[in-house]
């Protein structure tokens, strides 16, 4: 990459705005990000439901975590390079003062700040933070992957893209496989816990009127 002077710069051949340089970026890295949190979401998905155990699938989970945050980060960050918006702090952090599509940029704002809360237990030791708080907290990704499913279908430029599409069909299909696996694993265990408890009682209930019996239940 280099630059030819005023505002243009030249990559591989072509030559683009400034404007453009950082526009495209944004986009490119909105693209990565929205992929890895997806991603992030099945692997979270697939942890819980005990469809996969141990440190790998953690450590996998919690890099495309960590990584999907921080590619949509640079996706907001690059935007304030952007001249033809203009796009300042206040509008990457404040919902509604956006000057691009407010509505639909501020569910990506929210969506930001879910994922960096979900992502705390992550990157801060567990010990600050109560088992309770850790799992409600992390169950707030799932909001996240919503909003910034809403947010690249009002606010994006590629939508009609090819890869876009594939990106966008891939992560609402495996994403919305793993929640709804998710959810299905979290109510038959709750079911089995309580069949398991049911069938204690009754033994226990059985124990219990043979002990009452004469003779301690001999017939």
């Amino acid at each position: 990459m280099g630059g030819i002077g005023g505002d243009l710069v030249k990559i591989g051949g072509e030559v683009f705005t400034t404007g453009m340089f950082f526009w495209a970026g944004s986009r490119a890295l909105a693209l990565v990000s929205y992929a890895l949190l997806s991603a992030g979401v099945v692997t979270g998905a697939v942890q819980s439901a005990k469809l996969a155990r141990g440190r790998r699938i953690y450590f996998v989970h919690r890099a495309l975590a960590l990584w999907g945050l921080g590619t949509a980060l640079g996706h907001a960050l690059l935007l304030v390079g952007d001249r033809e918006f203009r796009f300042g702090l206040a509008a990457l952090l404040l919902p509604g003062r956006s000057p691009y599509r407010p509505a639909a940029v501020s569910l990506g704002v929210v969506a930001l700040y879910l994922v960096g809360i979900a992502a705390l237990p992550f990157v801060l030791p567990a010990r600050w933070f109560p088992r309770p708080f850790r799992l409600n907290t992390h169950r707030l990704a799932y909001a996240a992957w919503v909003l910034a499913s809403s947010h690249a279908l009002a606010a994006g430029s590629d939508v009609e893209g090819l890869l876009f599409r594939v990106i966008f069909l891939a992560s609402v299909g495996l994403s919305g496989f793993g929640l709804f696996y998710r959810v299905v694993a979290a109510d038959g265990g709750r079911a089995g816990a309580g069949g398991r408890r049911a069938g204690r009682g009754a033994r226990a209930e059985l124990a219990h009127g043979a002990l009452e019996r004469p003779g301690g239940g001999a017939s």
